[in-house]
């Protein structure tokens, strides 16, 4: 009897109990009438004690009265004996839901005043409950509607990730990156640097079970450190270059950077019966050490087929490499570097964490891996690797017995045909004993099986066109470029240079090859540089590619505040957050259409819809002279130069027309400009903190004619600081 009471316990929550709504007179219709379950952050898949909101509402705005909405199990629990769907939980000061005073973890109306919709809160199962269904019976229009949601656990990791993977054929798959992240989804602490939120590249492969390169509990590479921190990929790229007997296939798909966060990215990649994990990491921008990815995700079935496909949402992880707590930390180098970790709701348990949220335990996902199987490859089933044929092959024989007469040996065989129809494959050839009896007797340990590799009659199977090389031999490249400035004007700081291919095609066959490298630079020691305590600042940047493509243009390197938001307004009239410098194309001089010069330097002043504040030059024609004008920072026309000598030297032609065009009976003599000679610094412009001195100079002579013209700008500034204020 005490066992049958045991047993009773033990699966009376595993029974589906459904909550009727019966109202006499009322006829149930068919369909949901309309209506829909909504479920916070639409995800495809529960976290298991996590707190969700659940809305039942018509996106027709159609009104009801009574409602029941009820959970129940929709498939049995893993291994634990009984199944939970979860609880509902009231929302605070609601005055339309209460629980059913009939059905057991039930939300009913609490009046029969009509409504629009209604929310509540559902606290998913623990780990291993499997799926869950929401159901709903509405009373609207004098009929009684029925609807239901299925939605199942998040499993990060397939169970069979372990297990041999027995498919004899290949696959090959696309993968498509989206990116979720963004205020509305994460709205705590939203970086407000928009331009800065990236993901970077995304790297990876596929792999067997006995590699991996990143995963939780594993400490971070120093390729995987660079990545998480930077976003740099150079050294994770070499890293896993040099593995890439481990790999059927190393994937690299593009970046997604601010506007396009939410936009995706994809790759494609083929996987073996021996290498049918994928890993896939990228870094979560900006943070101090946060990926998100996936680590030995397994695409082998137990009954030896490929997923068709699989969608995973992608939550964050820290790569332990910083301690940093928020989007815009400053460098914390953790010492020593600690394991990788997925951050949750409930770490790190620090209120400036943008997940932390011990009340809701909810967090959106910030991306989602969609992976597609868009091919397969027939193998035969005894077909080999490349590598399990070398291992084959690799059995040498034994010298020591080859001079034992007991362990002689007959002539080899001839050898035998190739092992496979097309490709590469084995052959074969074979000896015995001369005696096998005294052989035995004696132990003999003689190679009596030899191996070779060989190209069959047909060297292509079908699909091998389409090999991914790891070391592919057509990936023509580019020279390197001359490397750039150093990112710093004084101290230590960084340069870098870059090639190209010439054929963009070839990008995406050779994901492999280092397109950037980078290095340290040391310029002279800063002795003049004040920090400023109250406006700390991140370093500078890399400076950025040349903006011409032909002739002289700007690069440009910037910095950010790290300051309090309270004195972010003052800060910004305190420090340089972008410098500039004039850089030569590394296409040449541009070759100028005079047409498209004299368009270009008679178009009207454009400002921009922007609102910061750039000095910029153009060419006024009814003054034939280049002008300063404010630029806001975006948009515009192409009469726009950075200098006026810039300005001046492209404008040029147009110049001389209008010269022409003129009265050329003007005697007027061509004078050049002179200037005097620099006056002294005056005083500082503030009496504490951080200021700036001013020194001028006054014309001499004004240019006449098409004599050298006058500077605009006259005064020159140098920051200075008196005492603490």
């Amino acid at each position: 009897m005490l066992s049958v009471l045991l047993f009773l316990s033990i699966n009376v929550f595993s029974l589906t109990v459904s909550c009727p709504l019966n109202v006499p007179g009322v006829t149930r219709g068919q369909g949901d009438g309309g209506f829909e379950i909504h479920i916070s952050g639409s995800p495809d898949k529960y976290l298991p004690e996590t707190s969700y909101t659940i809305r039942l509402t018509s996106p027709q705005k159609k009104s009801f009265t009574k409602f029941k909405l009820y959970l129940e199990q929709s498939s049995e629990a893993d291994g634990t004996g009984y199944a939970r769907p979860g609880t509902f939980q009231l929302l605070p000061h609601d005055q339309l839901t209460e629980f059913d005073s009939d059905c057991t973890n039930t939300i009913s109306e609490a009046s029969g005043q009509g409504k629009t919709e209604i929310e509540t809160k559902w606290v998913s199962p623990p780990t291993g409950s499997g799926c869950v269904r929401i159901n709903a019976n509405i009373l609207s229009q004098h009929q009684v509607w029925g609807l239901s949601r299925e939605i199942c656990e998040y499993k990060e990791e397939r169970e069979d990730k372990y297990m041999d993977c027995c498919a004899c054929d290949e696959a090959r798959y696309k993968f498509i990156f989206e990116g979720l992240w963004r205020n509305e989804t994460h709205p705590k602490d939203f970086p407000k640097s928009l331009w800065l939120t990236h993901f970077s590249d995304a790297v990876g492969g596929t792999h067997g079970r006995n590699f991996s390169f990143w995963g939780e509990g594993q400490i971070a590479t120093p390729g995987l450190k660079q990545l998480a921190e930077w976003g740099a990929t150079r050294i994770i790229d070499s890293e896993l270059r040099s593995q890439s007997r481990h790999f059927r296939s190393l994937v690299k798909a593009p970046g997604l950077w601010y506007p396009g966060v939410n936009a995706n990215t994809s790759a494609t990649f083929r996987v073996d019966k021996r290498r049918n994990l994928l890993s896939l990491v990228s870094m979560l921008g900006p943070s101090p050490d946060w990926i998100v990815g996936v680590s030995g995700l397994n695409l082998c079935l137990p009954n030896c087929t490929w997923v068709d496909e699989e969608i995973i949402d992608l939550y964050p992880y820290d790569a332990g490499t910083d301690n940093g707590v928020s989007y815009m930390s400053i460098n914390i180098p953790a010492v020593p570097q600690e394991k990788i970790q997925k951050i949750t709701p409930m770490y790190p348990e620090d209120e400036r964490a943008p997940f932390y949220d011990p009340v809701t335990k909810f967090m959106n996902p910030l991306a989602r891996l969609y992976i597609t199987r868009d091919k397969i490859i027939k193998k035969p089933c005894d077909d080999k690797s490349v590598s399990e044929m070398m291992d084959e092959i690799s059995v040498v024989d034994n010298e020591e017995d080859a001079t034992r007469p007991e362990c002689a040996v007959t002539p080899y065989t001839p050898w035998s045909n190739c092992s496979v129809p097309c490709g590469k494959g084995l052959r074969m050839r074979s000896r015995s004993y001369v005696n096998p009896n005294i052989a035995q007797r004696a132990e003999c340990s003689r190679q009596l099986v030899s191996k070779e590799m060989c190209v069959a009659d047909n060297p292509a199977c079908p699909g091998d066109e389409e090999e991914e090389q790891i070391e592919g031999k057509d990936c023509k490249i580019g020279e390197w470029e001359a490397w750039s400035d150093c990112s710093v004007s004084c101290g230590q700081g960084l340069r870098t240079r870059t090639r190209r291919f010439p054929d963009k095609k070839t990008a995406k066959k050779c994901p492999h090859v280092e397109l950037i490298q980078r290095e340290p630079c040391i310029e002279p020691a800063c002795t003049d540089v004040v920090v400023d305590p109250l406006c700390p600042v991140t370093p500078w940047s890399d400076w950025s590619p040349c903006n011409a493509s032909c002739g002289y243009g700007f690069k440009i390197h910037t910095r950010f505040l790290l300051a309090d938001q309270q004195h972010e307004t003052e800060c910004l009239q305190r420090v340089t957050l972008s410098e500039t410098k004039r850089c030569k194309s590394s296409h040449g001089e541009c070759k100028r259409d005079i047409m498209e010069v004299k368009t270009t330097c008679m178009l009207p002043e454009q400002t921009g819809p922007c609102h910061t504040f750039h000095e910029r030059f153009r060419f006024e024609p009814m003054k034939g002279m280049c002008i300063p004008f404010s630029y806001s920072g975006c948009q515009g026309n192409a009469n726009n130069f950075y200098t006026q000598e810039e300005c001046l030297d492209y404008c040029r032609p147009v110049m001389d027309l209008l010269d022409a065009a003129s009265d050329t009976t003007s005697n007027i003599t061509n004078v050049d400009c002179e200037l005097g000679a620099w006056g002294p610094w005056g005083e500082c412009s503030t009496t504490c903190g951080r200021g700036f001195r001013l020194r001028t100079r006054e014309v001499l002579v004004q240019a006449q004619g098409r004599g050298k013209p006058c500077p605009l700008v006259l005064s020159k500034r140098r920051s200075c600081k008196g005492v603490e204020c």
